[in-house]
Protein backbone atom coordinates (compact mmCIF):
# COMPACT_ATOMS: atom_id res chain seq x y z
CA UNK A 1 0.00 0.00 0.00
CA UNK A 2 3.04 2.22 0.11
CA UNK A 3 2.41 4.71 2.88
CA UNK A 4 -1.38 4.49 2.92
CA UNK A 5 -1.30 3.29 6.49
CA UNK A 6 -3.54 0.34 5.63
CA UNK A 7 -2.78 -3.34 5.38
CA UNK A 8 -0.91 -4.67 2.41
CA UNK A 9 -2.97 -7.19 0.45
CA UNK A 10 -1.49 -9.97 -1.66
CA UNK A 11 -3.47 -10.66 -4.85
CA UNK A 12 -2.33 -14.29 -4.67
CA UNK A 13 -4.45 -14.72 -1.54
CA UNK A 14 -7.64 -13.57 -3.29
CA UNK A 15 -9.98 -16.23 -4.63
CA UNK A 16 -13.54 -16.49 -5.92
CA UNK A 17 -16.10 -19.22 -5.53
CA UNK A 18 -19.62 -19.54 -6.82
CA UNK A 19 -22.33 -18.32 -4.50
CA UNK A 20 -24.31 -21.19 -2.94
CA UNK A 21 -27.70 -21.50 -1.30
CA UNK A 22 -25.96 -21.87 2.07
CA UNK A 23 -24.56 -18.32 1.63
CA UNK A 24 -27.93 -16.55 1.80
CA UNK A 25 -27.73 -15.69 5.53
CA UNK A 26 -24.25 -14.20 5.00
CA UNK A 27 -25.60 -12.13 2.09
CA UNK A 28 -28.47 -10.92 4.28
CA UNK A 29 -26.05 -9.95 7.06
CA UNK A 30 -23.81 -8.03 4.65
CA UNK A 31 -26.66 -6.30 2.84
CA UNK A 32 -28.14 -5.09 6.12
CA UNK A 33 -24.86 -3.48 7.15
CA UNK A 34 -25.64 0.27 7.51
CA UNK A 35 -22.93 1.24 5.00
CA UNK A 36 -24.12 -1.20 2.32
CA UNK A 37 -27.74 -0.24 2.97
CA UNK A 38 -26.80 3.26 1.85
CA UNK A 39 -24.40 2.66 -1.04
CA UNK A 40 -25.78 -0.61 -2.43
CA UNK A 41 -29.47 -0.68 -1.51
CA UNK A 42 -30.31 3.01 -1.64
CA UNK A 43 -30.97 3.37 2.08
CA UNK A 44 -33.30 0.48 2.81
CA UNK A 45 -33.05 -2.79 4.69
CA UNK A 46 -33.62 -6.09 2.92
CA UNK A 47 -35.22 -9.34 4.04
CA UNK A 48 -34.25 -12.98 3.65
CA UNK A 49 -37.15 -13.39 1.23
CA UNK A 50 -35.77 -10.56 -0.95
CA UNK A 51 -32.22 -11.91 -0.78
CA UNK A 52 -33.22 -15.44 -1.77
CA UNK A 53 -35.60 -14.08 -4.42
CA UNK A 54 -32.78 -12.12 -6.03
CA UNK A 55 -29.77 -14.41 -5.59
CA UNK A 56 -31.15 -17.98 -5.71
CA UNK A 57 -32.06 -17.81 -9.43
CA UNK A 58 -28.41 -16.87 -10.01
CA UNK A 59 -27.18 -19.75 -7.85
CA UNK A 60 -29.48 -22.14 -9.72
CA UNK A 61 -28.38 -20.90 -13.16
CA UNK A 62 -31.84 -19.52 -14.00
CA UNK A 63 -30.49 -15.97 -14.33
CA UNK A 64 -27.67 -14.85 -16.69
CA UNK A 65 -25.77 -13.23 -13.81
CA UNK A 66 -22.88 -15.33 -12.46
CA UNK A 67 -22.57 -14.82 -8.67
CA UNK A 68 -19.38 -15.27 -6.63
CA UNK A 69 -18.14 -14.77 -3.12
CA UNK A 70 -14.82 -13.00 -2.77
CA UNK A 71 -12.38 -14.76 -0.45
CA UNK A 72 -9.14 -13.61 1.11
CA UNK A 73 -7.10 -16.35 2.79
CA UNK A 74 -10.25 -18.47 2.61
CA UNK A 75 -12.35 -15.90 4.53
CA UNK A 76 -15.52 -14.58 2.89
CA UNK A 77 -15.06 -10.83 2.43
CA UNK A 78 -17.52 -9.76 -0.26
CA UNK A 79 -19.69 -10.48 -3.26
CA UNK A 80 -19.07 -9.97 -6.97
CA UNK A 81 -21.14 -10.87 -10.02
CA UNK A 82 -20.62 -10.78 -13.75
CA UNK A 83 -22.81 -10.87 -16.82
CA UNK A 84 -23.01 -9.93 -20.47
CA UNK A 85 -24.89 -6.69 -21.06
CA UNK A 86 -26.40 -8.17 -24.23
CA UNK A 87 -28.50 -10.37 -21.91
CA UNK A 88 -30.22 -7.15 -20.73
CA UNK A 89 -31.60 -5.41 -23.84
CA UNK A 90 -33.48 -2.77 -21.82
CA UNK A 91 -30.17 -1.62 -20.37
CA UNK A 92 -27.85 -2.30 -23.30
CA UNK A 93 -29.90 0.05 -25.47
CA UNK A 94 -28.33 2.87 -23.40
CA UNK A 95 -24.88 1.74 -24.55
CA UNK A 96 -23.03 2.65 -27.72
CA UNK A 97 -23.36 -0.03 -30.39
CA UNK A 98 -19.72 -1.11 -30.01
CA UNK A 99 -20.19 -1.51 -26.24
CA UNK A 100 -23.20 -3.81 -26.37
CA UNK A 101 -21.00 -6.94 -26.41
CA UNK A 102 -19.35 -5.85 -23.16
CA UNK A 103 -19.43 -7.78 -19.95
CA UNK A 104 -20.50 -6.18 -16.72
CA UNK A 105 -19.83 -6.65 -13.07
CA UNK A 106 -21.15 -5.48 -9.75
CA UNK A 107 -19.45 -5.83 -6.41
CA UNK A 108 -19.61 -5.01 -2.75
CA UNK A 109 -17.14 -5.57 0.06
CA UNK A 110 -19.13 -7.12 2.90
CA UNK A 111 -16.44 -7.07 5.58
CA UNK A 112 -15.78 -3.58 6.87
CA UNK A 113 -12.12 -4.34 7.62
CA UNK A 114 -11.50 -4.72 3.85
CA UNK A 115 -13.14 -1.41 2.84
CA UNK A 116 -11.15 1.69 2.01
CA UNK A 117 -7.78 -0.01 2.28
CA UNK A 118 -6.91 -0.78 -1.35
CA UNK A 119 -8.41 -4.25 -1.48
CA UNK A 120 -11.14 -3.39 -4.02
CA UNK A 121 -8.95 -2.41 -6.99
CA UNK A 122 -6.60 -5.36 -6.41
CA UNK A 123 -9.53 -7.77 -6.24
CA UNK A 124 -11.20 -6.24 -9.31
CA UNK A 125 -8.06 -6.69 -11.43
CA UNK A 126 -7.85 -10.33 -10.40
CA UNK A 127 -11.57 -10.97 -11.08
CA UNK A 128 -11.33 -9.38 -14.52
CA UNK A 129 -8.33 -11.55 -15.42
CA UNK A 130 -9.53 -14.83 -13.90
CA UNK A 131 -13.26 -14.67 -14.53
CA UNK A 132 -14.55 -11.93 -16.80
CA UNK A 133 -12.05 -12.05 -19.65
CA UNK A 134 -11.67 -15.83 -19.56
CA UNK A 135 -15.37 -16.66 -19.33
CA UNK A 136 -16.90 -14.20 -21.78
CA UNK A 137 -16.05 -13.57 -25.42
CA UNK A 138 -15.28 -9.88 -24.85
CA UNK A 139 -12.41 -7.60 -24.08
CA UNK A 140 -14.60 -4.84 -22.59
CA UNK A 141 -16.20 -4.61 -19.19
CA UNK A 142 -18.61 -1.83 -18.30
CA UNK A 143 -19.63 -1.11 -14.73
CA UNK A 144 -22.54 0.97 -13.53
CA UNK A 145 -21.86 2.45 -10.09
CA UNK A 146 -24.30 5.01 -8.78
CA UNK A 147 -23.03 8.42 -9.86
CA UNK A 148 -22.79 9.62 -6.25
CA UNK A 149 -20.88 6.53 -5.04
CA UNK A 150 -17.47 8.18 -5.26
CA UNK A 151 -15.75 5.41 -3.27
CA UNK A 152 -16.80 2.76 -5.78
CA UNK A 153 -15.95 4.98 -8.73
CA UNK A 154 -12.47 5.61 -7.33
CA UNK A 155 -11.91 1.86 -6.79
CA UNK A 156 -12.95 1.17 -10.39
CA UNK A 157 -10.61 3.89 -11.65
CA UNK A 158 -7.71 2.44 -9.64
CA UNK A 159 -8.48 -0.95 -11.22
CA UNK A 160 -8.13 0.60 -14.70
CA UNK A 161 -11.70 1.56 -15.58
CA UNK A 162 -12.41 4.94 -17.11
CA UNK A 163 -15.60 6.96 -17.31
CA UNK A 164 -17.30 6.51 -20.67
CA UNK A 165 -20.69 8.08 -20.09
CA UNK A 166 -23.37 8.71 -17.54
CA UNK A 167 -26.53 6.80 -18.39
CA UNK A 168 -29.98 6.44 -16.96
CA UNK A 169 -31.48 3.14 -18.07
CA UNK A 170 -35.21 3.02 -18.81
CA UNK A 171 -37.22 2.54 -15.60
Amino acid sequence: MGGSGGPEFDSGRIAFRRLQDSDMSLMLEWLNDPYLEQVYLGGRKTTMKEVTGKYMPRVEGKDPVSPYLILYDGKHVGYIQSCMWSDYPDFSICLKKEERNASGLDVFIGENSFRGKGFGPLMLKRFLKEVVFTRYNTDNCLVTPLMDNRIAIRAYEKAGFRKVQAARPPG
